[in-house]
């Protein structure tokens, strides 16, 4: 019986070099299932030569006392592994913590790598805030130029609504300069229920009526922010320039103010050392 079960055994082993140098290429041939039965794989060559002599093989040796330990301590590891696949998924637990317990050794050497597994987790958080970010500000972006289509066109309607204003502007009889500048806004106002409607005009500037009226021209606006905004900056410079050269004759009056002091200074310590080097000759004589 021993030297059938080698004979069967070279056999099988010569199938198995065979298939693993042929064409066909496998890594796992056969499958455990859960009830402890061993099943071949589907990709396994065995399945494409012959697979009822190898089933009728493994119920030959199935009752081997080799084969049925080895087949035992297969079974209880893989029991072993899911039981603890099991424990994990029911806890949570993480499997660096599990083997830092099982080996406290290897907690400086995984330390580094769960440092940075936490600061790529933080990264991704950032990154994912920051993407965030940029999709508000691109349909703020959107919502923006569609904004200023619509006020474009606002725009030109009230230029083909406002030809009076424009023929008035233009007319040579008109002697006031400033109406030129400045436009007129009328409105009725009643004071008290008891009194009539009385007419109101105000003088606004062109900035203000094309506000008011919601006449807005964005280059118009941009070129008038441009302007402060450079008037601005002139003053600030100057101002800047102005407070550095102040600085600068303080600091000149200090450097003058701290030379006469030290210069004061030197004067008085002078006849104090020449003082000082007659105490010896005087205690010289007493002696």
């Amino acid at each position: 019986m021993p030297s059938l079960i080698r004979t069967v055994l070279s056999m099988v082993l010569l199938l198995l070099l065979q298939n693993s140098y042929g064409s066909v290429r496998a890594i796992n041939h056969w499958i455990l299932q859960d009830d402890g039965r061993i099943t071949q794989k589907v990709d396994s060559p065995f399945l494409l030569r012959e697979p009822h002599n190898l089933v009728t093989f493994l119920d030959q040796i199935q009752h081997n006392d080799y084969v049925e330990q080895s087949y035992l301590k297969l079974r209880r590891q893989r029991e072993l592994i899911a039981e603890h696949l099991r424990y994990s998924k029911q806890f949570s637990e993480d499997l660096v913590l599990q083997a830092e317990r099982l080996q406290p050794h290897l907690g400086a050497q995984t330390q580094p790598m769960q440092n940075l597994i936490n600061s790529l987790e933080a990264l991704t958080k950032q990154t994912a805030k920051m993407y965030s970010y940029l999709e508000f500000v691109k349909d703020e972006l959107k919502e923006f130029r569609k904004l200023k289509t619509q006020i474009t066109q606002h725009h030109e309607k009230l230029i083909q609504q406002q030809v009076p204003l424009a023929s008035r502007q233009l007319d040579e009889k008109v002697n006031n300069e400033d109406l030129l500048k400045r436009g007129q806004y009328c409105s009725t106002r009643t004071l008290s229920k008891t009194e009539d409607p009385v007419l109101f005009c105000d003088f606004y500037s062109d900035m203000q009526m094309r506000l008011d009226g919601k006449d807005v021209d964005p280059e118009t606006l941009e070129r008038d922010w441009q302007l402060t905004s450079e008037s601005v900056l002139n003053q600030v410079t100057n101002l800047n320039v102005q407070q550095r050269m102040n600085l600068e004759q303080i600091k000149a009056m200090r450097a003058r103010k701290a030379a006469a002091v030290a210069s004061a200074k030197s004067k008085k310590v002078t006849p104090v050392s020449s003082a000082t080097g007659d105490i010896p000759d005087a205690k010289s004589n007493d002696t």
